[in-house]
């Protein structure tokens, strides 16, 4: 059930019920009393909580799937040479090739296949420049991506790459006060917020999961 999920991730924080409740600027006993009746809480206050605890797996929240933290959905490949059955081949793209052609279909902009166990058919990796998504993603690693029908909805809080005529992405995306763009959003506090109009927008890939890189000095 949400709430209850929601009272666990509280309890996880190690904070009190009001200071959760000023922290998403919600009346004081709001979210208390939810826990209490085992209720339901206006769906713009998802947005907030979102938005103020982004390592908090908005999946998880709302379904019960996956994991509390975003911290550990990251996936590891221990080893590539050994995988199991059921792993499914992955096509690792040249992301800054693909950007140019927006999506993802051509096999000359392969760089290399992987097996990973909680890809599906159809997924493809593709490497993470940079620290802006850390400590989620961090520079270097693999986002394993599913295209993502945005034109339909958005799951605002979520990973998802997006590509333009000009450039892919990896950001949160969020909700804008312009209702022809949509914000851009890092993990990385020391990366500021931007927007991407719509009508630019080529492709959206959901990230489902991340592969670490491990580096050894």
């Amino acid at each position: 059930m949400f709430i209850e999920r929601l009272s666990q991730f509280i309890e996880n924080e190690g904070i009190s019920i009001r200071s959760f409740e000023k922290e998403i600027n919600a009346s004081s006993g709001m979210i208390s009393k939810a826990i209490r009746q085992k209720s339901g809480i206006h769906s713009k206050w998802l947005e907030e909580i979102v938005d103020k605890y982004p390592q908090l797996n908005p999946t998880w929240l709302l379904t019960g799937k996956g994991s509390m933290l975003l911290e550990n959905e990251r996936k590891e490949v221990k080893t590539i040479n050994d995988p199991h059955e059921n792993d499914v081949l992955v096509p690792v793209y040249n992301i800054e090739a693909s950007a140019g052609i927006g999506f993802l279909n051509g096999s000359e902009y392969i760089m290399d296949q992987i097996k990973i166990p909680f890809a599906e058919k159809g997924d493809v990796a593709i490497s993470i420049n940079g620290d802006s998504m850390y400590p989620v993603i961090d520079d270097g690693d693999l986002a394993v991506i599913r295209q993502f029908p945005f034109h339909d909805y958005v799951m605002y809080g979520n990973i998802y790459v997006i590509v333009t005529d000009e450039a892919s992405f990896c950001k949160v995306i969020k909700k804008s006060d312009n209702p022809e763009t949509l914000l851009m959003r890092s993990l990385n506090k020391e990366y500021e917020d931007f927007e991407i109009p719509i009508r630019l927008i080529r492709y959206v890939y959901l990230v489902v999961g991340v592969v670490r890189m491990k580096k050894f000095i």
